[in-house]
């Protein structure tokens, strides 16, 4: 259902519409695609919840101002309940460099943005830093949000992994926005697209938000900021796992997305 979604509707919808609008009013570029991708990760949202049966809940703040979020990375629905929780100026994401070609509908968006295009490699790690720097300018002017998902690679085990702290260390010492924290849980048996053909359906996923934090104010308390990052979320993904309902005065119930 997502890829008829992407070759019959995010695809012919984004060349005839979207991208003639940003053409046609440069000045409000960020704004329309910003209001396009949100739009496209509802609509997502909506396929694996009423088509797949999962229920998705989200505890906890609003984003709605320019900021460094962290999220822990189990699957490719981690994506779309970012876009979906971020809102506010446009969120951008670091993506390798092999999604700039190829996916109908996402590739051309990615490149409108643009989204900071990253390999992960050591060999290029300068020009992965410079992508990240050209956004953290955004974010610094308060016109964007930066997403992280510090650990690198999708968890196989549900646990948040090692951080690779590159990106993040250059965002927190260039930007100095409010950083927020996001841990979702429930989605790391479908990690990839394939998994999740066989293994999203009836999921149950649980969300938490937490923050703002004020970002370190010198360079040299950055790496311990990060770390106590990272224990936040372990801390945060063992209440949502051990929370039989959360609390019911702060949630915020996506199935019906929006």
């Amino acid at each position: 259902m997502f890829f008829l979604y992407l070759m019959l509707f995010m695809g012919p919808l984004q060349r005839l519409i979207v991208t003639p609008l940003v053409w046609l009013m440069p000045a409000r570029r960020a704004r329309i695609l910003s209001r396009w991708i949100r739009f496209c990760a509802r609509v997502t949202r909506a396929i694996v919840v009423r088509g797949a049966g999962v229920r998705i809940s989200v505890e906890g703040v609003r984003i709605a101002e320019s900021a460094v979020v962290v999220m822990n990375h189990q699957s490719v629905l981690d994506i779309p309940i970012a876009l979906c929780e971020v809102h506010g100026p446009p969120a951008l994401i670091p993506v390798r460099t092999r999604y700039r070609w190829g996916i109908p509908g996402i590739s051309p968006f990615l490149r409108m943005m643009p989204y900071p295009f990253i390999t992960q490699k050591r060999a290029t790690m300068k020009q992965d830093l410079a992508e990240i720097r050209a956004g953290c300018a955004r974010v610094a002017a308060g016109e964007a949000s930066l997403v992280f998902f510090p650990e690198g690679h999708r968890s196989r085990s549900g646990e948040i992994g090692r951080f690779m702290p590159g990106g993040l260390t250059v965002t927190l010492d260039a930007a100095r926005r409010p950083v927020y924290v996001i841990v979702g849980d429930g989605m790391w048996r479908a990690r990839t697209m394939m998994e999740s053909l066989s293994s999203l359906a009836g999921t149950e996923v649980r969300v938490r938000i937490t923050g703002p934090f004020a970002p370190p104010e010198r360079a040299e308390d950055i790496a311990p900021f990060i770390a106590g990052l990272r224990d936040r979320m372990v801390e945060s993904l063992h209440q949502l796992r051990s929370d039989s309902g959360g609390d019911a005065a702060v949630a915020r119930i996506a199935e019906s997305a929006d």
